[in-house]
């Protein structure tokens, strides 16, 4: 295939649209998980913070692999054990903040779960 400018707006044109396609089906299926979590696990001090920070750390795993393997579709020559692993440290900042937000609006301010998870995933996104 021939490098081009037109190959190369295409190329980045479907890959937003997979990103923003799985993004919504990440969103969708990240409530479900914290759902499923905020439900089996026990009530503790902070349960919504506690599930948020817990929902973050699996969560990140299959939505790296999502990402890497059909948002992206390969473009990372590192393995995939290093790649996740740069994920974490990455995303440490939003991991805190979100928990942080999710202890003011849900565990303090008295928000639903849910609106809060809502709010605090778009907002950290």
């Amino acid at each position: 295939m021939i490098f081009t400018l037109q190959n190369t707006h295409d190329h980045w044109g479907f890959q937003f649209l997979r990103f923003i396609c799985s993004g919504c089906i990440v969103f969708i299926l990240g409530m479900c998980q914290y759902k499923i979590l905020y439900t089996i696990l026990p009530k503790t001090p902070y349960h919504t913070s506690i599930i948020w920070l817990v929902n973050f750390l699996v969560g990140t795993v299959w939505v790296h692999a999502i990402h890497r393997r059909f948002t992206f579709k390969g473009t990372n020559h590192v393995s995939y054990l290093t790649s996740l692993f740069r994920t974490y440290l990455g995303y440490a900042g939003t991991q805190i903040g979100g928990g942080i937000i999710m202890l003011l609006l849900c565990d303090l301010g008295g928000l639903h779960h849910l609106v809060g998870w809502s709010v605090t995933t778009i907002v950290t996104s």
